[in-house]
């Protein structure tokens, strides 16, 4: 039996809390982004990772630069105590100006793409995804592995470096 990737009805091990999301948004009608945002903070809160508001923001042409990105980011900072930041523009120009402020900021950000925004079919594992990009960049924890308790291990003669390594693709591992 092959294993299977289904991350509709899990739960994070260890869910970061956001107090406010900054939503940035550029040439996308406000509705679109905040809809979208909306149905991210809802699916987050089913798989327990509370996001307690959201402050939507669009940014304008002049807004596409290092220094006013960062002053748009540290004012939703102060005045709506924004900790994260989801922005939805395209383009890895804008992804270089996003990443370059979460150095002076100290806030993690997440771009995505606005065609990601418009898609249907695949919008709950699209929203999935996204969750769970905010919070392993939060911090947080979406998977652990763990070993079958010893005697279980022992009455069913289970050889644990056999069958763990035959169809196990590890993505990653914290030692603490």
């Amino acid at each position: 039996m092959r294993g299977k990737w289904d991350p509709k009805d899990s739960q994070f091990v260890k869910p970061i809390g956001i107090s406010c999301l900054a939503v940035l948004y550029y040439k996308i009608p406000s509705h679109a982004a905040e809809n979208f945002a909306t149905k991210v903070q809802e699916k987050a809160g089913n798989i327990g990772l509370n996001i307690g508001s959201l402050k939507g923001c669009e940014l304008k042409d002049a807004d596409i630069n290092k220094g006013s990105l960062e002053t748009i980011i540290k004012n939703l900072q102060k005045t709506e105590n924004a900790d994260y930041v989801l922005a939805i523009a395209d383009g890895t120009h804008f992804h270089k100006i996003l990443k370059s402020t979460e150095i002076s900021t100290k806030l993690p950000t997440q771009q995505i793409e606005t065609k990601t925004v418009h898609k249907t079919k695949s919008a709950n594992i699209v929203l999935s995804n996204i969750i769970q990009k905010l919070n392993k960049k939060g911090g947080g924890y979406n998977r652990k592995l763990k070993q079958a308790a010893l005697p279980q291990v022992n009455v069913q003669k289970i050889d644990l470096f056999q069958s763990f390594l035959q169809d196990t693709m590890v993505q990653g591992c914290a030692f603490g």
